[in-house]
């Protein structure tokens, strides 16, 4: 989901709270998982062409266990026969600079868990991940991303004006409208229903205070992020639909599988309150 917001730049801070209510984990195919989360943009100063995607996922397995993932993937994004964007005989590329896996204890699948990244004031160039559950903090994850990557640009980078659907920046998936995202993956299709994830107040923290995401449009997986072919992006994930504001309050998404797949740019809530 794209989360483009009125405010567009860098900030220390996002978050979204994900849950499966009214999950049967058994639905998902024992070498399956469903995972919901966020993820987020960072940029490099020194290539244009270099962007790292923060990643934060809510993950449930076949036996209702839960897993928070977190991690970085660098990716270098160019079309090797347009001359003007990626040099003849470089190729796009993607790693994974960092990863981490936690168990998440003491709550079931319908449990509200918050996910939060951020760059840490207390150690320059470190990004941390934590989760709340039940109003305790955890913490879940920490990286020196500067020993990592020495030019990265230490905020992410969250949103931008424009609802609408423009063909040119939809063609290029990885332009700056959609660096805050928000979603849903399985490792395949489950194929069929029993399943919910629900997503939850994303923000971004700026100023020294939490701000809604202010508005929101649903993106299938091809514009989504961490791909092989623009290194963005990946399959769509057909035959899933979504409840949405005003089924829902604004601020909120429920995906769940009908057979139907929700249409691209769909809008899913505009002009919420700071």
């Amino acid at each position: 989901m794209d989360t483009n917001g009125f405010h567009f730049g860098g900030v220390k801070k996002t978050r979204v709270t994900v849950s499966f209510p009214d999950t049967d984990p058994s639905v998902v195919q024992a070498d399956n998982w469903l995972a919901g989360g966020m993820f987020v943009v960072g940029y490099d100063k020194a290539l244009v062409q270099i962007d790292y995607g923060f990643y934060s996922m809510l993950r449930m397995d076949h036996d209702g266990d839960l897993y928070l993932d977190v991690g970085i993937v660098e990716t270098y994004e160019c079309l090797p026969y347009w001359p003007y964007i990626c040099p003849f005989g470089i190729y796009p590329w993607a790693q994974e600079l960092y990863s981490h896996t936690v168990l998440v204890e003491g709550a079931s699948p319908s449990t509200p868990i918050t996910l939060v990244a951020s760059w840490d004031p207390s150690r320059s160039g470190w990004v941390q991940w934590n989760y709340t559950v039940n109003s305790r903090t955890y913490p879940a994850g920490a990286v020196n991303v500067t020993a990592l990557a020495p030019t990265v640009i230490r905020y992410f980078y969250v949103g931008s004006r424009d609802l609408t659907f423009n063909w040119f920046i939809s063609w290029i998936p990885y332009w700056q409208t959609y660096p805050f995202q928000f979603g849903i993956m399985s490792s395949y299709n489950i194929g069929h229903d029993g399943w919910n994830v629900l997503l939850s107040n994303p923000a971004y923290f700026r100023e020294g205070e939490w701000h809604n995401v202010e508005a929101a449009k649903s993106i299938g997986g091809i514009n989504a992020m961490l791909d092989t072919r623009w290194m963005w992006g990946g399959e769509n994930y057909d035959g899933i639909s979504a409840d949405y504001y005003p089924s829902l309050e604004a601020g909120s998404v429920k995906f769940y599988y009908s057979g139907s797949t929700i249409e691209d740019h769909t809008v899913l809530w505009s002009d919420q309150p700071h």
